[in-house]
Order: structure tokens, then sequence, then C-alpha cells
């Protein structure tokens, strides 16, 4: 069940594609609104949900998404980056509640990575944590993890947010993600 839960939390990822890029050049993190693909008149997307409570908080992009009934509203907080020179997105990070409340991370990666590697994430632990990758498809890969309550107190103090993939070549590619806005994303999700 858990898995199913995961895989809607990438479909919402994929709903709003694009919303919040993140560059990195220079060592700096600059961050680029764009479109999510939804009409701005009705707010409708594609498959008929709608993107509703819409809020940028630091460089996460908080949003609910509600299907054609009021009982399918998720709600999430996303962070995607993109390549600096071609503006392609790469990874994104997507953290959303199940249906009983609790957190769940998705991580949509490059493909071309040792699966039996999974993904390494690291905030400031005394070692990352190894996160299994759930799927491959023809675009991305995905790491999903069910977030416990004592970790993510733990994520919304970290100073850093960095995941680590190795590729198929062997080599580990390191991924920062922005911390700023991710406290207040994550108490937002706790509230509702």
């Amino acid at each position: 069940m858990r898995w199913i839960v995961a895989i809607v939390l990438v479909a919402i990822a994929a709903v709003l594609a694009g919303t919040l890029a993140i560059a990195q050049q220079g060592g700096k993190v600059r961050t680029e609104a764009a479109a999510t693909g939804e009409n701005p008149q009705t707010g409708a997307t594609a498959d008929n949900a709608k993107v509703i409570d819409r809020a940028v908080m630091g460089d996460w992009v908080y949003g609910c998404v509600v299907g054609e009934r009021p009982a399918t509203k998720l709600c999430f907080i996303r962070q995607q980056l993109a390549d600096s020179k071609t503006k392609t997105p790469i990874f994104s990070w997507t953290v959303g509640q199940d249906t009983k409340g609790n957190l769940v991370a998705v991580w949509q990666t490059p493909t071309g990575v040792l699966l039996a590697q999974g993904m390494l994430f690291d905030i400031g632990t005394e070692k990352p944590i190894p996160v299994p990758y759930r799927a491959c498809t023809r675009g991305q890969c995905q790491a999903v993890a069910n977030l416990a309550p004592d970790f993510v107190e733990r994520l919304a103090k970290a100073e850093k947010a960095r995941a680590t993939i190795v590729a198929a070549s062997g080599n580990g590619l390191a991924f920062d993600f922005s911390v700023q806005g991710l406290a207040e994303g994550l108490a937002a999700l706790r509230k509702k």
C-alpha cells in the first residue's frame, strides 16, 4: 500500500514538473519558477487534477493536487534540480503525506545508475542513509523512503541535504538540495 502512495506522489510530481528549478552555477544555487502545465484560468491540469494551495517556501514549492473527487487531495513539497546550461530537469525530491498522514519522500534520479547501490542521502548524520530504488523507467529512477517522525524533526533542522547516486561507470555523483524553506514546507505538510 505504501508503494502505491509513493507512486501517487511521483504522479503528483510529474503533474507539477518544472515548478521549481535549482541550477548550480559557480557553487551558487539559483531558483527559477517555471510553468506547471495547468490552465491559468481554471487551475486544471491535463489529467483533470487541480493544483490548489500553491506557495513558494524558500527554494521549495508547496502544493496540493485535487482530483475530480475532493477525497483525492494530496499535498506535497518539491524541489527540482536542473542543468545550469540547458535548464533540463535532472533530479527532484518530493515529500508528501500518505493516506495515514505519514510523510514519504520520493527522489527522481537520472537513469544509468547502479541499482544495487541505491541512493545515499546525507543531512549531516554520522553516515549517509541508503535509500533503495523502487523503480526505473525510461527517463528516471525513483528512490522512495518512509520518513519516521524523529527523522522529519532532524530533517527540519538540517543545514544541508545531499543525494549521491552511483553511475553505471562506478563514479559517485552528488546532488546538493537547498534546505532553505524545507522546515517551513515540512511544517505545512504536518498541519494537513
